[in-house]
């Protein structure tokens, strides 16, 4: 039976996430894995101007729970139907677009009780702002919950 991987993004719009997320699906789904994404909201509200989501870039099982823009969204609707996706999807492994939203946090910890391997999903680098020590500790130990 094949592992499920199950990929929470904020929004369907980013066109390098698309390409990203279709690349790993032709990956996977000749091995021993089912992919599917979860994109929250269709763009975020600065991405309005800025065209529209070009769906033929998107080549993987996707999902969309919003149709709107993220921040048109709230932290009470966000965390329920995560929650319902999660638990329909029934992943083995799922990953989370960071530990910024109490959502990410609430499927992290649901899925560290459940036996689920966690990926912790960060775009930012080393190079991006000065580190302080003090904001990076905590960070460190954050992500030795993660898989």
């Amino acid at each position: 039976m094949k592992k499920k991987i199950l990929i929470i993004h904020t929004i369907l719009w980013s066109h390098y996430k698309g390409a990203v997320f279709s690349e790993l699906y032709k990956l996977v789904k000749e091995k021993v894995y089912d992919l599917k994404v979860i994109h929250i909201a269709i763009n975020g509200k600065g991405r309005k101007t800025l065209g529209d989501v070009d769906k033929t870039l998107h080549k993987y099982p996707y999902e969309v729970l919003f149709e709107t823009s993220f921040e048109e969204t709230n932290l009470f609707s966000r965390s329920i139907k995560l929650l319902k996706s999660f638990f329909k999807e029934k992943p083995d492994v799922i990953a989370i677009p960071g530990w910024n939203d109490f959502p990410y946090c609430l499927l992290a910890f649901i899925s560290k009780i459940l036996g689920k391997k966690i990926i912790l999903q960060n775009d930012s680098t080393y190079e991006d702002r000065p580190r302080k020590f003090y904001k990076e500790l905590p960070k460190k130990r954050a992500c030795q919950h993660f898989s």
